[in-house]
């Protein structure tokens, strides 16, 4: 909570603090950037990372591939919400990165192909306010910037909340000593996946997701297998898995392979 100090200044009540709950933004293009492969233009795409008060980063958010283009229009919109169990570690900023896509595939950890990049400082940001950012991306080796001076245009709407702190270490250490909570049950559905690796020679992979759930006792279980959708890159299987658990077989960690 907050309330009207003598200046007329928001101030904090004991025990509440002021942190970036949610970041909507939209990637919307690139400009001027180098070209990373030998016989056509780069294919570019780009990684949204978000920036911790401890120097971690997230995944935040990655764009589509745009083919043989050294100027790429995006214009994709994403909406991400700062999870709760962060606590007092809080997003202070935004790294972007461009990469030229290997066989068209994106990836989180990007290619050895780096366009450039640069970093956002949303700390003091005001809340709800929309701001268009003009980024000179740097970082390019000097014998492929070629004199470019490449550019990524991003606009960052930013969200704040305030929230009771979360409570010392100590403290969360011996209520989780004092309560014991057990997973029931996991449900929930594989949707669609694109820009897969092809496999065939005479067509295109013929692609279907496995779901295995890792198990506290040592066991990994298999708990949903989509259909097969033939001759595709870019399946849609929209397909719901729901499994149940008792106290000794508590899940750890669930796996979708394709």
């Amino acid at each position: 909570m907050s309330r009207d100090n003598e200046g007329g200044k928001r101030q904090l009540q004991p025990g509440y603090f002021s942190r970036v709950s949610r970041v909507m933004g939209r990637v919307v293009l690139a400009k001027g950037l180098p070209n990373a492969d030998r016989f056509s233009k780069s294919d570019p795409y780009c990684v949204i990372k978000a920036i911790r008060s401890n120097n971690n980063q997230a995944n935040m958010f990655i764009t589509k591939t745009i083919q043989n283009t050294l100027a790429p229009v995006w214009e994709e919109e994403f909406d991400f919400m700062v999870p709760e169990s962060w606590g007092l570690v809080e997003l202070v900023g935004l790294k972007a990165m461009l990469f030229d896509a290997d066989e068209l595939n994106v990836s989180w950890q990007g290619s050895e192909d780096f366009l450039g990049g640069s970093d956002i400082d949303i700390s003091s940001a005001v809340s709800g306010r929309t701001v268009t950012h003009e980024l000179e991306l740097g970082g390019i080796p000097v014998h492929k910037a070629r004199g470019r001076k490449p550019r990524l245009t991003i606009v960052i709407t930013v969200y704040r909340e305030t929230v009771p702190k979360p409570p010392a270490p100590d403290q969360q250490l011996l209520r989780s000593l004092q309560e014991q909570t057990f997973i029931r049950e996991v449900s929930g559905k594989v949707l669609s996946a694109k820009g897969l690796k092809n496999v065939d020679l005479l067509s295109y992979s013929d692609p279907c997701c496995i779901v295995r759930v890792f198990l506290m006792n040592g066991e990994v279980r298999e708990v949903h297998r989509t259909r097969i959708i033939n001759d595709t890159l870019d399946p849609e299987w929209d397909e719901e898995f729901h499994a149940r658990f008792d106290a000794l077989e508590q899940p750890l960690l669930i796996a979708f392979d394709i």
